[in-house]
C-alpha cells in the first residue's frame, strides 16, 4: 500500500483527527492515536483496530510523524505535554506538526527542533465520508516527510508559509462558514412561508457547479450584479422588522456591486492609455497553425467592442507585439486603433517610443502582458495587469490579475473597469454602436 512504512501518532480524536486517522490508516500507514478522554476513542478502536490510548506514554517512540490535531487553543498545551512526555525519546528523523489553518509553525518551534504544519483544507463532519484524494493539503516543513505523508492520501499537496496559510484560512471562512450561514438565513426566511430549505438545493448545486467552470466573479448573478435597485428595495421591505437581515442584505448587495464595477486597486481616472500584447492577451495562449506555418489567431468579440468604445471615448489604445502578422494590423486598425506595433522584438523600446510621442507619464498607462517579453514594460508602467493564465513571473509583478484568461475577455475586463471609473461606461448612445 502507498503508505506502508510510515508510522504516525495522532494527538486528538475530533473530526479532523478522526478523518486523518482513517485516511492514513486505510492508505497503509501504521497509526496510533491519543486523546485526553476515552469516549471518542472507543468507536475508532472498534472501527480500525489501531492503538488508541489516553496515556501519552504509550504512543510509539519511533513514530516518524506526531500530528497534533486538536482545537486551536489546545495545540500549545498538547505540544508542551508531548515534549515533556516523549521529547527525550523522539528520534532525529521524527517531526511534530499541527493541522491548524490559523496557527503558525513557530508555536511548535519552542518545543521541537523539527516541526511543521500539515493543513487539510476541508470542512470535516463526524459521519460524512470524504474523497481524500481531492482534498488540498498545505504543508510547511524543512524536509519532505509531511509532503510524502500527505501524498499517500491526496493528489494535491502544496507548500505554504504560516503567513500565507492565515490568508488561506480567512478565504476558507468566507467560502465555507459564511456561505453556510447564508443558508441558515435563507432557511429562516423560507420558514415564514412554509417552504423547506430542500427547495433551494438544486439552486445551490448549480451555483457551486458554476464556480468549478467560471471565476466566481463571472458566475455572479442576481439583482445586485444588475444594479436592479427596485428589486433590492422590495427585498429589504419583505424583511420587515428584521434589521439584522436587512443590514446583511444591504452590505452584501453593495459589496457585489462594488466587486462588479471595479476590482483594480488603482486610481483608474488617471489612465489615459491602455496597452496590450496580442498572443496570450488579445488571443488565446494556444494558437492553431495554418498549413503555411502562420498562426491563426483568435479574437474575442467583447474585447473588440470595448476597444472600439475606448477609442471613441478618447483613450489611447496601443498594441505592442513581437508577431508580424498583417491580420493583426487589419483587425485592430479596423477598430480604430492607430497605434498597432508589430515585430517589437524588445518591447520596452517600442513602449518608451510611444510614451514619448504621446506625451504620457508612467502613472497614466495600463499595460497588460502575459509572458517574459512583457516583463520590462510591466515593471516600468504605472498599472501592470495580466490574464489569469499568465506566466508565474508576470503574475507576481502584476498589480491586477484578471479572473479571465487571455483571449477570453481579460482585455474587456480592464477596459470596462477604466471606463466605469471615469463615468464613461454605457453613458450615452456612443455605447450602442460599432
Amino acid at each position: 500500500m502507498v503508505g506502508a512504512g510510515y508510522k504516525i501518532a495522532i494527538l486528538g480524536a475530533g473530526n479532523v483527527a478522526s478523518h486523518l486517522l482513517r485516511a492514513f490508516s486505510r492508505a497503509g500507514c501504521s497509526v496510533a492515536v491519543w486523546n485526553r478522554s476515552d469516549g471518542a476513542l472507543v468507536a475508532l478502536r472498534d472501527e480500525l483496530g489501531v492503538l488508541c490510548t489516553t496515556c501519552m506514554d504509550e504512543l510509539p517512540a519511533d513514530a516518524q510523524v506526531y500530528l497534533i490535531s486538536v482545537k486551536d487553543d489546545a495545540v500549545e498545551s498538547v505540544a508542551q505535554r508531548l515534549q515533556q512526555t516523549k521529547g527525550s525519546e523522539l528520534g532525529s528523523g521524527s517531526i511534530v506538526a499541527h493541522t491548524a489553518g490559523s496557527l503558525p509553525v513557530s508555536l511548535l518551534e519552542k518545543y521541537f527542533p523539527n516541526c511543521g504544519v500539515l493543513y487539510p483544507m476541508q470542512t470535516f463532519s463526524k459521519d460524512k465520508a470524504l474523497d481524500y484524494s481531492k482534498i488540498h493539503f498545505f504543508i510547511e516543513e524543512k524536509g519532505d516527510m509531511l509532503h510524502r505523508l500527505a501524498g499517500c492520501v491526496s493528489e494535491h499537496v502544496h507548500d505554504l508559509t504560516s503567513e500565507q496559510r492565515k490568508v488561506l484560512h480567512l478565504a476558507s471562512v468566507f467560502a465555507c462558514n459564511f456561505a453556510n450561514h447564508c443558508y441558515v438565513m435563507a432557511e429562516d426566511v423560507l420558514r415564514g412561508i412554509g417552504v423547506p430549505f430542500a427547495a433551494l438545493l438544486p439552486l445551490i448545486s448549480e451555483t457551486t457547479g458554476k464556480v468549478s467552470a467560471l471565476p466566481p466573479l463571472k458566475a455572479q448573478t442576481g439583482p445586485a450584479v444588475r444594479e436592479d435597485r427596485s428589486v433590492m428595495d422590495a427585498h429589504r421591505q419583505l424583511l420587515g422588522d428584521r434589521a439584522d437581515l436587512q443590514e446583511i442584505y444591504e452590505r452584501m448587495s453593495e459589496s457585489i456591486i462594488k466587486y462588479n464595477t471595479t476590482m483594480i486597486d488603482y486610481d483608474l481616472k488617471k489612465i489615459k492609455a491602455l496597452m496590450f500584447d496580442v498572443d496570450g492577451v488579445l488571443s488565446t495562449a494556444t494558437i492553431p497553425m495554418g498549413a503555411d506555418g502562420i498562426p491563426q489567431r483568435s479574437v474575442n468579440i467583447k474585447d473588440g467592442y470595448a476597444i472600439q468604445l475606448a477609442v471613441k471615448l478618447g483613450l489611447h489604445i496601443v498594441i505592442i507585439t513581437g508577431g508580424n502578422a498583417p491580420s493583426v494590423s487589419r483587425r485592430y486598425e479596423g477598430l480604430g486603433v492607430k497605434e498597432v506595433h508589430l515585430s517589437a522584438g524588445i518591447k520596452i523600446e517600442k513602449y518608451r517610443e510611444v510614451m514619448q510621442r504621446l506625451g504620457l507619464s508612467s502613472d497614466e498607462v495600463l499595460y497588460m502582458g502575459d509572458d517574459i517579453p512583457d516583463y520590462e514594460v510591466m515593471m516600468e508602467c504605472g498599472l501592470p495587469c495580466c490574464p489569469c493564465d499568465a506566466a508565474p513571473e508576470i503574475q507576481q509583478i502584476a498589480r491586477y490579475v484578471s479572473p479571465l484568461a487571455g483571449g477570453y475577455g481579460c482585455v474587456r475586463d480592464v477596459i470596462e473597469q477604466v471606463l466605469r471609473a471615469k463615468g464613461l461606461w454605457n453613458m450615452d448612445k456612443t455605447a450602442f454602436g460599432w
